[in-house]
């Protein structure tokens, strides 16, 4: 249960950095490049995170 919940708690620690991200404004000052480098580093973390929800699923589900 306890790698349930820090998944749950870093989805939602990655949603409150996107967010911050959005409303800060940020964008403004950064080259394309560089902000298409955060997408992609935000996308694989997304991407790690929901492979590990799953593992941890089905371990805790048995």
């Amino acid at each position: 249960m306890k790698k349930s919940r820090d998944l749950l708690q870093a989805f939602e620690q990655l949603n409150n950095k996107i967010s911050e991200f959005n409303e800060a404004n940020i964008v403004e000052g950064m080259e394309r490049i560089e902000i298409e480098s955060v997408i992609q580093q935000v996308d694989r973390l997304h991407d790690k995170l929901a492979k590990y929800m799953k593992i941890v699923g089905r371990k805790y589900d048995e």
